[in-house]
């Protein structure tokens, strides 16, 4: 009995969900505007495009099929006009709720922050650190990023060894950020293997965070879940956010031990 009630629910909820869909694509004034039948009543097709990775061409191809606006969701448009700008600083076209699943659901962060206002504050205070003034102070560790990167490149050309250049390319730009943010290298360039599993959990995010913001109200409640289970996006989040405290936790300690030296030596 109780398993029929449950059979019921869910025909129910199909039923429900079905008929509101059909609803509002039949009442839509955007109705007529062309894309993929799927795409018209579900998110499942733009999901399985952003899974297999080739979204990109897909919205290319349907574009030069149906012109310059094309449906890829259900209330989402995909509008291809090269002459218009309508994202950047000071825009007001807003961030969609996308950019909900970049982050943890318990926090705010400068990338994924929806909130146009609180966006503004936040990196009016970081802005500095970003001066062109300050670009040029980073070029020099950078610069050895750089040197390392080419004396491995030469001899892996003088060696003949095949190697995987997205690897090294990973391991160069880990390294770069980590001159610039950290004022030190994570040592990628040095050991050219994954230091901390911090590569593959950046992957995993990726495509965590990619297909999770097409569904953005699960995020909350599949992340927690996803995050204590290896090789997920989630986990990969957790990873490279535990990564970074540990990072700054150090960088405290070491300012803490200089002011200590400081008043020791002024004594």
């Amino acid at each position: 009995m109780d398993s029929k009630i449950y059979i019921y629910v869910a025909l129910a909820a199909f039923f429900y969900f079905t008929t509101v869909s059909i609803y509002d694509q039949v009442t839509s004034t955007l109705r007529d505007i062309p894309g993929p039948l799927l795409a018209r009543f579900s998110r499942l097709w733009y999901l399985y495009q952003a899974y297999v990775g080739d979204f990109h061409l897909k919205n290319i191809e349907l574009h030069q099929k149906h012109g310059r606006i094309v449906r890829i969701a259900p209330n989402t448009y995909s509008i291809s006009e090269p002459d218009k700008v309508v994202y950047g600083a000071g825009s007001r076209f807003a961030k969609s709720t996308w950019y909900e699943a970049w982050k943890h659901p318990d926090s705010i962060t400068l990338f994924a922050d929806i909130n146009a206002k609180r966006h503004n504050e936040s990196r009016r205070r970081l802005q500095n650190l970003y001066s062109l003034s300050s670009l040029v102070s980073y070029e020099s560790p950078v610069d050895d990023c750089n040197t390392l990167f080419v004396q491995k490149l030469q001899r892996f050309a003088s060696t003949g060894e095949t190697i995987n250049l997205t690897h090294w390319l990973q391991c160069y730009a880990f390294d770069a950020v980590g001159c610039i943010t950290f004022s030190k290298r994570f040592g990628f360039l040095d050991e050219g293997q994954d230091i901390g599993g911090m590569i593959e959990a950046n992957s995993q995010l990726l495509l965590y965070s990619t297909c999770a913001g097409i569904f953005p109200k699960s995020h909350q409640y599949i992340y927690p879940l996803l995050e204590r289970l290896p090789g997920t996006g989630a986990s990969g989040l957790a990873s490279i956010t535990d990564a970074v405290r540990s990072l700054i936790k150090g960088r405290k300690h070491i300012r803490q031990d200089n002011k200590t030296r400081e008043c020791q030596t002024g004594r």
